[in-house]
């Protein structure tokens, strides 16, 4: 999981960031709340149209933390105290994080790489399809496009890409 580190002037860890497209807000919460010494005090709503930004409260240690998701559409949610000044807290929310596993090979650009590598695969055999819309050349130009973006992914999986981080917001 990568975890963004949000500090203030001083150095002082303040807040973190997570990437929703791995953890939903559900999650956040499942995940504070197996901390030692954490009571949440406020869960995400289920099955609701409007969704508030702040969708989780909880404390730890009788600091109150909100994980919240600027602007209801942002791609990551910020977790950090009410108050600032709780380095020793938040480390705790961000070690939990940090360890949260993540499925390594899963990425965007996977499923991306094979749809497209895929479609055009099949294209092939769909003879009135293939050769209104998809010429060979086209279907050609499909299967190079998924082997690149597979071929991509794999070299950022072996980077390790992929891994649990803990980097700079």
């Amino acid at each position: 999981m990568r975890v963004y580190e949000i500090r203030t002037d001083t150095g002082a860890l303040h807040a973190i960031e997570v990437e929703n497209i791995w953890v939903s807000r559900w999650a956040v919460a499942r995940v504070v709340r197996a901390l030692p010494g954490c009571t949440v005090t406020r869960w995400p709503r289920r099955w609701s149209l409007w969704s508030d930004d702040e969708f989780c409260a909880f404390e730890i240690n009788g600091v109150k933390f909100v994980a919240w998701e600027p602007f209801g559409d942002n791609s990551r949610f910020w977790i950090g105290p009410e108050e600032p000044g709780h380095p020793e807290e938040t480390l705790l929310v961000r070690d939990a994080f940090v360890r949260l596993w993540r499925p390594e090979w899963v990425s965007a650009m996977f499923l991306v790489g094979v749809g497209i590598l895929g479609f055009s695969l099949r294209a092939a055999e769909w003879e009135d399809f293939g050769s209104w819309v998809l010429g060979k050349p086209v279907r050609l130009l499909g299967v190079a496009a998924g082997m690149a973006l597979l071929a991509w992914w794999a070299r950022d999986v072996v980077r390790g890409r992929y891994k649990s981080q803990v980097l700079k917001a």
